[in-house]
């Protein structure tokens, strides 16, 4: 099966729920029936975690010795969807204006790579704005698939301090596609009409789907950096966690990509009494399931960050729907029965009524 071949089938393949289990699973679970984000640079209840980076890593003598780079100390990178829209947040703490000192206020550039086709080799290869950033994406969610992934579309923009011209780049043989066009459209203040931000909080986009070609949420990677001007300057730091420069001016190759997940679920939310209170099972509270494809395979990965080797027990369930038909009980005997009566898409903020029966199961302890 070529390539392109596999891209067009596998997300046709419904996912109806990667429900890691002990005793009991459930569907798939919406965000809420009814949400929506105001762009504001304020985050929302409704964003997802997907990609951290260490606090306090930026490098000295360099970024973290001036105060008007200090914001680029990057934490972490949130998403969320609706049906025209995909959002990012960055938490950005350390952005700040200071009206008596704006010599020394926050200063610099954010970016934005993003990959929506999975194709080697596709996109761009260094930065649109002329740094040393240059893009060979290898790694998605931390799992090596040894491709070379470049971005075919790339945000980026100045902070608002700095005026906040942004910009929506895309690769066609070239990053000219989107030049000189504020596409954040910040003009004065901190809020356009695809960026804002908020002193203190973060940096947030609204990105139409159709500006990066109408993919499905689910097929989208991205990497968000800060860095400045200036053609020996590297990625000042990244999430995910990635090559970040060295000193002032260090060239970096970028090569981490995390995917919007295919579905969401809220933390938190184990049964109490029940599985919540045993220490053993709490790796069975998860948030978020990630999936994507080479021209062979498609890869899964659900985050369960309460699991521990020494303690943890239980056991795990994938159901598969991939046609008609299909069946409506446990192969391992448990009480668990399937009546699928939607899809969720968009992070879960638009579900498609279809009733469904997995056709295949896949389970282990």
């Amino acid at each position: 099966m070529s390539h392109l071949v596999q891209r067009r089938r596998w997300p046709a393949i419904s996912l109806l729920i990667a429900s890691l289990l002990l005793l009991v699973a459930t569907g798939p679970r919406a965000l809420a029936d009814e949400y929506s984000v105001t762009l504001d640079g304020l985050r929302d209840g409704s964003y997802v975690l997907i990609a951290g980076d260490p606090a306090g890593d930026l490098a000295s003598p360099g970024p973290a010795d001036w105060s008007g780079t200090s914001w680029t100390d990057l934490t972490n990178l949130y998403v969320t969807a609706d049906a025209a829209n995909l959002y990012i947040y960055a938490d950005l703490p350390g952005y700040f204006f200071d009206a008596g000192d704006s010599g020394n206020d926050s200063s610099g550039t954010i970016g934005l790579a993003i990959d929506t086709d999975g194709l080697p080799d596709s996109g761009g290869g260094n930065d649109a704005w002329g740094t040393a950033i240059s893009f060979g994406y290898t790694t998605i969610n931390g799992f090596s698939n040894g491709n070379g992934f470049r971005p075919d579309y790339l945000i980026r923009g100045n902070v608002s301090n700095d005026g906040g011209w942004t910009e929506l780049r895309t690769w066609a043989g070239n990053w000219d596609n989107g030049a000189g066009s504020n596409w954040g459209g910040i003009n004065g203040g901190e809020i356009g009409s695809h960026i804002a931000y908020s002193f203190g909080n973060g940096v947030e986009l609204a990105i139409p789907l159709a500006d990066i070609g109408n993919p499905n949420p689910a097929d989208v990677r991205l990497q968000f950096f800060a860095t400045q001007d200036g053609g020996g300057k590297g990625a000042y730091d990244t999430i995910p966690s990635d090559d970040q420069s060295t000193g002032w001016d260090d060239a970096t190759t970028q090569t981490q990509l995390v995917s919007v997940p295919l579905a969401v679920d809220p933390a938190g939310d184990l049964a109490s009494p029940g599985p919540a209170d045993w220490v053993g099972v709490a790796w069975t509270d998860m948030s978020r399931l990630h999936a994507w494809a080479d021209d062979q395979n498609i890869y899964l990965f659900i985050n369960s960050p309460a699991y521990d080797p020494a303690v943890s027990s239980g056991q795990l369930g994938l159901a598969i729907d991939t046609g008609p038909g299909g069946g409506n009980f446990d192969p391992w005997g448990n009480a668990i029965s399937y009546d699928y009566q939607f899809t969720n898409q968009n992070l879960g903020s638009t579900p498609t009524a279809a009733a469904n029966l997995p056709d295949y199961i896949i389970r282990g302890n």
